[in-house]
């Protein structure tokens, strides 16, 4: 089984939904090694394949998700809480904010 079928795999199991952050991912999807390959995560393992944006993806890095989640997990709810605000903006306004 090649690795863009693993990874197809993947997005089908887990849907188009980020592990870490909840968002969804449409265009900016990534794959990540929940235990990273340089921490002796497997590459072809499905079950250490998630689907992550890619700003997670960035940050994570090459951290295990606790270290992630403990250094990011207060800047992930702002980064939330701005995008719910511009969303009920856009919303409110019908798309016409300029």
């Amino acid at each position: 089984m090649g690795y863009e079928h693993l990874k197809a795999k993947v997005k089908k199991k887990n849907g188009l939904i980020c592990y870490y952050c909840g968002d969804k991912c449409v265009n900016d999807c990534h794959i990540d090694h929940v235990i990273p390959i340089s921490k002796g995560g497997y590459k072809g393992d499905i079950n250490n394949m998630v689907v992550s944006c890619s700003m997670c993806n960035m940050k994570k890095g090459c951290h295990l998700p606790l270290e992630f989640v403990k250094r990011t997990k207060r800047r992930l709810e702002q980064i939330r809480n701005e995008a719910r605000y511009l969303r009920r903006i856009i919303k409110n306004t019908k798309g016409k904010i300029w």
